[in-house]
């Protein structure tokens, strides 16, 4: 039984994930076999500090800013995308940035999950990695590494990243 009910009824939303800093965690499902399309999720949550929402699909790891209301009535409203399987709302207000992956182009997939890449000893790919801060400060500067197999060639193996205001990716 969903935690949650949603206006759209191929939607099951579960018991939201919160920690002792206030952080959210909300999965949402595809309940058919045919894509949900892109809808308004509406739901009670404990109160929370949290001013922005990134949503990541069960597809893969890509983040995306997920446009977010709060009511009156202590409602959030989701601009929710469409949904092949399931994913994740990120609500946070004490957290270290998050980190998404865009699917790699020019790859082979498995054939049991067309989401997942298979790459060949030798093949070169460019990886676009995400840096997003959910929280409600500033996240300082830093440096990204890209952690591989010691038999692969990473370039570069690191990178520089800017400091990010809140809810910037």
């Amino acid at each position: 039984v969903p935690a949650y009910k949603s206006s759209d009824s191929a939607l099951r939303v579960e018991q939201p994930q919160i920690d002792d800093a206030g952080n959210c965690a909300i999965v949402v499902a595809n309940s058919t076999c045919a894509p949900a399309p892109s809808s308004t999720l509406s739901i009670q949550l404990p109160e929370t500090q949290a001013e922005h929402a990134f949503w990541s699909s069960a597809e893969g790891v890509e983040l995306q800013p997920l446009e977010m209301k709060k009511s009156d009535d202590g409602s959030y409203q989701f601009k929710l995308p469409e949904i092949l399987s399931a994913g994740i709302i990120y609500l946070f207000n004490n957290h270290e940035p998050l980190l998404g992956i865009k699917q790699i182009e020019g790859c082979e997939r498995l054939s049991a999950d067309k989401w997942t890449s298979q790459l060949e000893p030798g093949q070169t790919v460019k990886v676009l990695v995400q840096v997003a801060n959910p929280s409600g400060k500033k996240a300082s500067a830093g440096v990204l590494k890209l952690a591989a197999y010691s038999d692969w060639k990473v370039t570069p193996a690191s990178v520089e990243t800017s400091e990010l205001l809140p809810g910037e990716m």
